[in-house]
């Protein structure tokens, strides 16, 4: 009986070393996947707080009030930086303003813009 054994020792060893590798092969994987997951979660958020800036920053101009400032934006939104445009509407849209507000986030040597836009009725001096 212990000659029996003695055979069958070194079928079990290699059947660990076998299921340790599959095993160490398959947390690398998941690691990997996990890593590039949060990579995508980050940029949809970057994305998200440019979305949000440029939003609330054309409902100001929109509601006639006075523009949120830099700080303000840096301070709802890091990493977003906000840039207004106005410009005179022509053909059909002549008598109305047309402001564009561009977003900006850098993600890993990527820029992410957003840009928004809207006719408003013109400024009343």
């Amino acid at each position: 009986m212990t000659a029996f054994r003695s055979r069958c020792s070194g079928w079990m060893v290699a059947e660990m070393v076998i299921a340790v590798s599959i095993i160490t092969i398959l947390m690398i994987g998941m690691l990997v996947s996990l890593h590039n997951f949060s990579l995508l979660n980050r940029y949809q958020l970057l994305r998200h707080r440019c979305v949000a800036a440029g939003q609330a920053q054309l409902d100001a101009i929109a509601a006639g009030g006075p523009t949120i400032s830099d700080e303000e934006i840096e301070r709802l939104w890091p990493e977003a930086k906000v840039t207004v445009a106005e410009s005179a509407g022509a053909g059909q849209w002549q008598g109305l303003r047309f402001v564009e507000v561009t977003a900006r986030a850098v993600f890993s040597e990527k820029t992410i813009e957003v840009r928004l836009s809207r006719y408003l009725t013109a400024a009343v001096e």
